[in-house]
């Protein structure tokens, strides 16, 4: 599986690359697993009023499966939350917006994640 889609709209971004990178994607997958609430965000303000920290990690939600083993497939990458908001919004008007894991980066165990995708976007606590 090929993603030829590598972030290229997305100003001042600095790439996430192995070591460490998978194990920050499965804590974002944990976070949405182990969420004690989840909040559908239905407008572009809703999801900014949702980005409270300076700078966050955006990932492609790409997962492939060889055996048992989960293998994340995707990019990642950390941005200024100004910089995500304009990335998302001319994603979502030109039409081109992608299955999206958004979460602060900060050093640990999120506090929340935000999905975002063409079939909606929620906040998970």
């Amino acid at each position: 599986m090929k993603n030829g889609f590598r972030f290229d709209a997305l100003a001042n971004k600095t790439f996430f690359t192995e070591p460490g990178k998978s194990d920050v994607f499965f804590g974002l997958q944990a976070r949405i697993k182990n969420s004690a609430s989840v909040t559908p965000i239905s407008t572009l303000q809703e999801l900014t009023a949702a980005l409270r920290h300076e700078r966050y990690y955006i990932a492609h939600n790409m997962v492939m499966h060889k055996g048992k083993t989960a293998v994340f497939m995707g990019e990642m990458v950390e941005v200024a939350s100004a910089d995500l908001v304009e990335f998302l919004q001319g994603s979502m008007e030109g039409g081109d917006l992608r299955d999206f894991l958004v979460a602060p980066a900060d050093s640990g165990y999120p506090d929340h994640v935000i999905t975002v995708g063409e079939d909606g976007s929620y906040l998970y606590r």
